[in-house]
């Protein structure tokens, strides 16, 4: 699991931190810009954030996250007040955490936002209309037929389900599957969407996959 971390001003900082390495790998950045360029990829699983970022204030942080990406996303702040916790979960946060928070709390209520990102997954299981994803076995089923999926294939299955009804660039596509150090050349994922959209084609359910030309691709559910 990849955590993206963006460190603020709060005296909370560093306790969170130290609870998020027992939870994934963790990527630390400094400002919200920055924090807002690389959440938007859509290559981690996890997104925290202090409230007290600079170069970019958290409101405007969700607002434009929100408008790029699904990724789970836990704010933590130093300050009670109960006002502004509402105005950040209303604009898409999955969780306020307020500090002072005992490390098992704080470690309980990640987890749960996790779990709850999963369950888009209902019971571990993304539905839609013929098809069905499981996340728990990485198995799929297309009208009740198992579908062979190679390892990385099934991982760009899962990932255009996370961020159904999103645009994602191959850029993104490419960092999260193959990794922003591997040698591979980018052009490779457009030879594995290709073959997904063979393979979905067989079971008539390829209309859900569809290219943006000049820009990427999207699972439009809408389809």
């Amino acid at each position: 699991m990849k955590v993206l971390i963006c460190k603020g001003g709060s005296d909370a900082c560093e306790n969170v931190c130290s609870v998020m390495k027992d939870i994934g790998e963790c990527y630390v950045c400094e400002d919200g810009e920055d924090a807002l360029f690389r959440a938007s990829s859509n290559v981690y699983d996890l997104v925290v954030t202090d409230i007290k970022i600079s170069k970019m204030n958290c409101i405007e942080f969700i607002t434009q996250l929100r408008k790029r990406s699904n990724v789970p996303l836990v704010i933590f702040s130093d300050m009670d007040n109960s006002e502004l916790a509402a105005d950040i979960l209303e604009l898409g946060a999955d969780e306020y955490v307020h500090a002072p928070i005992s490390v098992r709390e704080l470690k309980a209520r990640v987890e749960a936002v996790l779990r709850r990102a999963n369950n888009l997954f209902k019971n571990n299981v993304y539905e839609l209309g013929n098809i069905k994803l499981d996340v728990k076995t990485k198995m799929l089923t297309v009208d009740g037929k198992y579908v062979k999926l190679s390892g990385k294939m099934y991982d760009i299955m899962e990932y255009f389900v996370r961020n159904r009804n999103i645009v994602v660039n191959k850029e993104q596509l490419y960092n999260y599957v193959w990794g922003e150090d591997c040698n591979t050349v980018l052009s490779v994922t457009e030879v594995y969407v290709s073959n997904l959209r063979k393979i979905l084609k067989n079971y008539g359910a390829e209309k859900y996959l569809q290219t943006i030309k000049n820009v990427g691709y999207i699972w439009n559910e809408n389809a």
